[in-house]
């Protein structure tokens, strides 16, 4: 039996008013052509399979025909929902979808029915599998009144396996989740990986193999149980993603019931997320346009830095140029230059100017309201979204 393991496609992403869904056309190609030129029996999604609930029609009818031309070729697809897709209307697609030979789990499935998140697959061989299937397990749904986010889960992933195990076939977990040990790109939304509403690798049981998505860099998580995998996102979907990040996704075979291989499989990018910062000078700025015009398909974000000395003329005078002499700027940012600060916290912590972020803030208030204030996990999940609102509206730097 032959797999391809892919997530977090973002379908309908835009960087800035630039549209990703050229990006898009040609990553699902590739992978279509690896689909037959290896013979791939099943193709399993993990979510985020779009950007966001509202996703326009154009977008929706490439992602369609993706698995219309799978079920042409008798190639099974398995879809679920992560933390960016509307389970409301995957769900909603379900019956339709199962007429083009795809399963779609949209809602995590209740503990006291967990016969009905493990799905059976047989291949035209004869090879069976289960697949152990958790869609995003939000916060809201995981959070006990005395007891973690990770106690809780963990129970739930221990019945999935207790359940996938009852028959002697591989079990294959299939989740969209934060495993404590991996690695953020840094484009995951930020209270989506808190290490608060993650789990540790030592709690995931031994499945066969753990098919993942929700963290956009492709790595494996070794543990002495189980093969932990993160396909990654499949093209840089935005720019906290290394230029130089191998993309793409992985490929599973199983023969008589063991897992016999787990290979990466790189795409080549259609368009690269370039990142250039420089000076508000003449000399440094002319360098950098002939610099950005050796890349015009790619995408471009710009960060200018100025002085005390120099006045808005001048920096609108610098947009305007490089505005007018470069294709795909998504932004031209701006910043004065300054010595770099240091945030001091109460636990003698300090935090570079440079490396403060929102899930930082988050998890310092975190330990500060359960562990000082001793309050309640299931307190802070009713404050954690207002809190999180006021931050991203502040005008302040820290």
């Amino acid at each position: 039996m032959r797999i391809l393991h892919t997530s977090d496609w973002h379908a309908g992403k835009k960087n800035g008013n630039i549209s990703r869904k050229e990006d898009l056309i040609h990553t699902l190609g590739e992978m279509k052509k690896f689909v037959i030129s290896e013979k791939i029996d099943c193709v399993i999604v993990c979510g985020d399979i779009f950007d966001k609930p509202n996703t326009p029609p154009d977008i929706l009818e490439v992602v369609w025909d993706f698995f219309l031309e799978l079920n042409s070729i008798k190639v099974f697809s398995l879809i679920i929902s992560g933390n960016h897709d509307s389970q409301d209307f995957l769900k909603s697609m379900s019956k339709l979808l199962q007429l083009a030979n795809v399963k779609v789990f949209a809602n995590v499935i209740n503990p006291r029915e967990i016969k009905k998140a493990i799905f059976q697959y047989e291949d035209k061989n004869g090879e069976k599998i289960n697949f152990a299937v958790l869609p995003y397990p939000s916060p809201n749904l995981f959070a006990g009144e005395n007891s973690s986010y990770e106690d809780e889960l963990g129970k739930y992933i221990d019945l999935l396996f207790e359940e996938g195990a009852k028959e002697r076939y591989p079990i294959i977990f299939v989740s969209h989740l934060f495993i404590s040990e991996s690695i953020p790109s840094g484009t995951e939304k930020e209270i989506s990986v808190l290490t608060s509403y993650s789990i540790r690798k030592t709690k995931i049981p031994q499945f066969s193999y753990c098919a993942l998505g929700h963290i956009h860099k492709s790595q494996r998580i070794s543990t002495t149980t189980t093969e932990i995998v993160y396909c990654g996102s499949p093209y840089q979907i935005d720019f906290g993603e290394r230029e130089d990040e191998n993309k793409g996704f992985y490929f599973l075979e199983i023969s008589r019931g063991v897992l016999v291989k787990t290979e990466f499989q790189k795409i080549d990018q259609k368009r690269v997320l370039r990142q250039f910062e420089f000076d508000i000078d003449k000399n440094q700025i002319e360098k950098a346009i002939e610099e950005m015009k050796k890349y015009p398909k790619d995408i471009k974000k710009i960060k200018l830095k100025y002085s005390e000395t120099q006045g808005v003329r001048e920096i609108v005078k610098w947009k305007t140029i490089i505005n007018s002499e470069i294709e795909n700027v998504v932004s031209i940012d701006t910043e004065e230059k300054t010595e770099r600060g240091i945030l001091k916290i109460s636990d003698g912590q300090e935090i570079s100017e440079g490396t403060i972020d929102l899930n930082r803030l988050i998890d310092i208030y975190h330990k500060y309201f359960v562990n000082e204030r001793k309050r309640k996990e299931e307190d802070f999940l009713k404050v954690r979204e207002k809190l999180i609102e006021i931050m991203q509206k502040s005008e302040e730097k820290y």
